[in-house]
């Protein structure tokens, strides 16, 4: 025996219930399997009175790719590839016309989805948003914010919010907004010496950035995913309107953001007062 007291020569055999659970191993592993399992039993389903054969094939299509999604079971190039071959192959077209007995197959339809303006706007705000990353504009942007109003600890807490609004219309993404934001705050709390659970200065400035990080994303159209998506419906339901630009809506919404920001901002400091 060993110290350990392992048997020499025996190699231990590793607790299954030790073992993390992953998500992403697991999906990647089933999800194409769990995604065409449920395809086939919507499918079989009865249709739903009120439905149409298109939209129940529509109904599995959506399931199919939803879950492939979630589980990240193939690539996303992959599965965009495998929605719009079945939208063309399978439905043909929205109304499901046939002719001659054989299905009428529309490529525009198939594609359609791919043809709004929203997406672009996505695709472009992405594009701009991995460029300030890289280039290290977002970080040179909250820095100059810090250096005209963070010299005081509540400075920095309305710095760090002020930064992350001027960030939000080039990242329709709060996520990749605050992954630029998190390396600045953890400077700024290195900077006042703040004791990890210890200082109220280092909780207000973290809850803060948190708080404006889902409030910033609603202040511009490209300052969120859903925004643009909201508005990909609309212009399909009702058509063009000056009112859905992104003009119309920083005018709305931006002053309306300001309060919340200075009042949450104010909050975070009541909570936890800076002694």
């Amino acid at each position: 025996m060993t110290s350990h007291g392992i048997e020499k020569g025996k190699v231990p055999v590793p607790n299954k219930l030790d073992q993390t659970f992953s998500f992403e191993a697991w999906g990647k592993k089933y999800g194409l399997v769990l995604a065409l399992a449920l395809g086939i039993l919507i499918w079989l389903l009865p249709t739903p009175a009120g439905m149409t054969v298109t939209q129940h094939k529509l109904l599995t299509i959506f399931a199919v790719a939803v879950v492939l999604w979630v589980t990240i079971a193939v690539n996303f190039a992959v599965s965009a590839f495998f929605v719009v071959s079945v939208l063309y192959f399978w439905v043909g077209n929205a109304a499901g016309s046939m002719k001659g007995g054989w299905l009428v197959r529309d490529a525009n339809f198939a594609v359609s989805g791919y043809g709004s303006p929203a997406l672009f706007l996505l695709v472009t705000g992405f594009v701009i948003s991995i460029a300030m990353t890289h280039s290290g504009v977002a970080r040179r942007v909250a820095l100059l914010m810090m250096k005209a109003l963070g010299r005081t600890p509540r400075g920095a807490v309305g710095a760090s919010m002020f930064a992350n609004l001027v960030l939000a219309p080039l990242t329709p993404s709060n996520t990749a907004r605050m992954a630029a934001m998190l390396p600045i705050i953890q400077g700024i709390g290195q900077a006042y010496k703040v004791e990890p659970g210890k200082s109220n200065f280092g909780r207000a400035l973290a809850l803060s950035q948190t708080y404006t990080g889902n409030i910033t994303g609603s202040a511009f159209l490209t300052g969120t995913i859903p925004n643009p998506v909201a508005i990909g419906m609309i212009l399909t339901a009702v058509g063009a309107s000056a009112k859905l630009t992104w003009g119309y809506w920083a005018l709305a919404s931006l002053p309306t953001n300001l309060i919340i920001l200075l009042f949450t901002g104010w909050l975070c400091l009541r909570m936890f007062p800076l002694r």
